[in-house]
């Protein structure tokens, strides 16, 4: 199935996998990901790079196709849930479409997959809305910020939160963290459940310059400006302090070395495949050499 928002206008777009009665069974059980962890998936969705593309050049530097797993990968590393992935090469129908990023996609099922139960037991948000469950806690949340840190607590996973918000601010992810922006959110269904947040839309992080400043934006509900915003609560912004320090100094993952191989590394699981890419989609302007000069741009 083609999906997706703005990006649906470029050439190669968005695709997703998903299992269903109609067509056979409703999961596909297998270790696509070959790390011994969930194996059972109703969908997998194929990322083309979106504005991480060729086909958007709209900031300082090309995209390089990385930005949006780079960020999964370093929730992942901060010890929270997000999306696994890889890259592969997608043929339809015989025909070679390129080079996509094949990913979980953070819904009910996902939740119930990594956390047990059921995916009734789940609501998963997007941009506000319920793609699972309802928005019930979702609205109690917002109505928590202006009452008390210890009321927020009951529907917000904190150290999860202050994570998500130092990667945002860490990237500069100036177009795509807002309140109506493609970000997503879930939580189990029971009393004291926070929700818990998925960088999910970053392909333009580490693109637009290096000193944007998207501290004041607010995020996924206006969470951080909203009636004072959570930064209101001097222990949050002692939990905001405590995890900045870890991330940002001796070492962490937002030390300049630590991100430098990071991105590193990971463009090297795409290198072996870029030839084919930009075959397939340079139009000869973008080549092996831009996606290299477009890497070294990012770090």
């Amino acid at each position: 199935e083609v999906y997706g928002g703005t990006a649906v206008s470029f050439p190669k777009r968005s695709m997703r996998l998903s299992f269903k009665n109609i067509y056979g069974p409703s999961t596909l059980n297998h270790d696509v990901f070959q790390d011994g962890g969930v194996s059972e998936f109703d969908q997998l969705l194929l990322r083309p790079g979106s504005h991480d593309a060729p086909f958007w050049n709209g900031a300082e530097g090309d995209g390089n196709y990385l930005r949006n797993r780079w960020v999964s990968d370093r929730q992942l590393e901060m010890g929270h849930p997000a999306p696994r992935g890889e890259f592969v090469h997608l043929y339809l129908n015989g025909v070679y479409w390129g080079q996509f990023q094949l990913m979980e996609r953070p819904n009910a099922a996902f939740m119930a997959s990594h956390f047990g139960g059921q995916p009734e037991d789940y609501d998963a948000l997007n941009r506000g809305n319920p793609i699972n469950g309802d928005d019930i806690a979702w609205n109690q949340l917002l109505d928590a910020i202006d009452v008390s840190y210890e009321e927020v607590q009951k529907y917000l996973d904190v150290e999860n939160y202050a994570d998500y918000i130092l990667l945002q601010f860490y990237g500069g992810n100036n177009i795509d963290w807002r309140s109506d922006s493609n970000w997503m959110a879930g939580r189990r269904r029971e009393p004291g459940a926070g929700f818990q947040f998925f960088a999910w839309d970053s392909d333009l992080i580490m693109r637009i310059g290096a000193d944007v400043d998207i501290v004041n934006f607010g995020g996924p509900g206006f969470l951080w400006t909203r009636d004072g915003g959570i930064q209101q609560y001097p222990e949050f912004l002692k939990l905001l302090a405590e995890r900045a320090q870890m991330h940002l100094l001796d070492g962490g993952i937002f030390t300049d070395e630590r991100v430098m191989e990071s991105i590193n590394d990971l463009a090297a699981d795409m290198r072996p495949g870029i030839v084919a890419e930009t075959a397939r989609w340079g139009s000869g302007r973008y080549t092996p050499d831009t996606w290299e000069a477009a890497v070294q741009w990012m770090t």
